[in-house]
């Protein structure tokens, strides 16, 4: 069969999928963010106006306001920032494989950073079990696919996509101490909508004939010889090795 006879179900080629994943997991993730600031939204409307002290509802008054003056131009970097992540080419392995203290030695000079960061990771962290079979899931079936660890900066990393919400939401002009009381909201929210988006890529890459997760061994073993275990046996149950140079 050649290229152009392959059948929809056949898998892709190596990069051209996990571009293409990662561009549909960004779409989804904007499209559902207005949701996620309706809930916000929500939020700190109950907070205006059912809290108990004089000072509690100044407060949460304040922040439903300054949500509501920056919420629309929110959700709009966000989709930007989310999109433009997506769309930079894979980092090289060793690249990736590098610790994180050394790639980011003078971001972590500011404290904005610093605390930015931190933030993102106890909003990836919150979401915990509502997202983590998902989550594993993709993440597993994304590394076997183009045969290394996702980059330290993959967008398919929980932390990663929080981080991005997380400096735009700084970006435009909102006050931390409001996103930081509005965490819970957030964290469940993002949960809801991260575990459906899950779904569809999940369905995206059946219908692109790439083996399940559970079809190969949990972790990506590369050697200097040739590529990981895993994604030799994934190739051989969903076909992929045989297809690999054949684009869509």
């Amino acid at each position: 069969m050649t290229p152009s006879q392959t059948s929809s179900s056949a898998p892709a080629a190596q990069p051209q999928l996990g571009w293409q994943a990662r561009l549909r997991w960004v779409h989804g993730i904007s499209q559902g963010l207005p949701g996620v600031a309706k809930k916000l939204d929500e939020f700190f409307t109950e907070q205006a106006s059912s809290v108990a002290s004089h000072r509690e509802m100044r407060i949460g008054h304040e922040a439903q306001l300054n949500f509501r003056a920056h919420q629309a131009a929110w959700v709009q970097a966000c989709a930007q920032a989310l999109q433009g992540a997506a769309r930079k080419p894979p980092v090289a392995a060793a690249e990736a494989a590098k610790p994180v203290s050394s790639t980011l030695t003078f971001e972590l000079l500011g404290d904005d950073v610093v605390e930015n960061k931190i933030l993102a990771s106890r909003l990836a962290m919150g979401m915990g079990m509502a997202v983590h079979s998902g989550f594993e899931a993709m993440q597993t079936r994304i590394r076997v696919l183009e045969e290394q660890e996702l980059p330290v900066q993959d967008i398919f990393r929980s932390e990663i996509l929080c981080l991005h919400l997380v400096d735009q939401w700084m970006a435009c002009g909102m006050d931390r101490g409001y996103l930081l009381r509005a965490v819970d909201t957030l964290q469940s929210a993002l949960a809801q909508l991260m575990a459906s988006e899950y779904d569809i890529l999940h369905k995206m890459l059946d219908a692109k004939g790439v083996g399940k997760a559970e079809d190969a061994p949990l972790r990506v073993r590369r050697t200097e010889s040739g590529p990981s275990t895993a994604a030799a046996q994934l190739g051989h149950t969903s076909g992929y090795g045989q297809f690999a140079g054949s684009g869509w």
